[in-house]
């Protein structure tokens, strides 16, 4: 038994004596593949809700093979509430309130607040399949993704990579490279905006050009940790990063 399994199935929730399970729901591969020892959690939390959208994504359009389960889980605990001592009415013992008797009355003292529940619908994805679209990424697996390949006898697919080096950051650009920034993006950027309900949500309309761009929809060229890498009108590579997105969705709203 590794460190990796063990530290995996505490992210799972899983019985580490149980070995790596064959399938991994998407909620669980989003968590494995972003989890950096010493990460904060709220990075973590972040990038693992971007890698959970474009899972789905791929799921609602038929990209990745999985299977499916609806659950119902407890989203907040019962919660026994202590209130300020005095005469409730007697419909109180039908909402679990708890009374004593006081002085000849009923004294209501305390109530209990029922559990809430909501249905998860999680996609169970085998390891075969989620390497191949990782690799349509241009992602590596993550030391724990790798572990359960090297597990279930998964050999990773090399990732897709562009061999142009990349664009050297600048502090500003020409209008003309602006104007050509924007020709070239920006229907790439209205495609994905039509695949989703809201399409000024920018963590949406990002997942949706994560998968454009690992199925090389031009002028997509692949995702990193640096964002989403495409060709200017003077195929020049560029980056595109989620800040980036939201400033032009944002401006976009504006002109509407």
């Amino acid at each position: 038994m590794t460190l990796l399994l063990i530290e995996a199935a505490r992210i799972l929730k899983l019985d580490p004596a149980q070995g790596w399970p064959q399938t991994i729901s998407n909620y669980g591969l989003a968590a494995l593949q972003t989890y950096r020892e010493g990460a904060d959690n709220k990075t973590w939390r972040s990038k693992a809700r971007t890698w959970r959208e474009a899972l789905a994504l791929a799921v609602a359009s038929g990209v990745i093979e999985h299977t499916s389960t609806t659950e119902r889980v407890q989203v907040a605990p019962a919660v026994r509430r202590v209130i300020h001592p005095g005469l409730g009415s007697s419909e109180w013992d039908e909402r679990g309130f708890e009374s004593r008797s006081f002085l000849g009355g009923t004294l209501r003292t305390a109530y209990t607040k029922p559990a809430q529940h909501r249905d998860v619908t999680r996609h169970h994805i085998t390891a075969p399949v989620f390497a191949v679209w990782l690799a349509a990424q241009g992602q590596e697996p993550s030391p724990h993704i790798a572990a359960w390949f090297k597990a279930v006898g998964v050999t990773p697919t090399a990732p897709a990579t562009d061999t142009a080096p990349p664009a050297p950051v600048v502090a500003s650009v020409s209008s003309a490279q602006a104007k050509g920034r924007r020709d070239v993006l920006t229907p790439a950027i209205e495609t994905a905006q039509k695949e989703c309900p809201d399409p000024f949500d920018a963590p949406a309309v990002w997942a949706v050009l994560v998968s454009m761009a690992g199925a090389g929809a031009a002028p997509l060229l692949g995702a990193s940790d640096e964002g989403i890498k495409w060709l200017n009108s003077n195929d020049e590579p560029r980056f595109l990063t989620l800040k980036n997105l939201r400033e032009r969705l944002n401006r976009k709203r504006k002109t509407l």
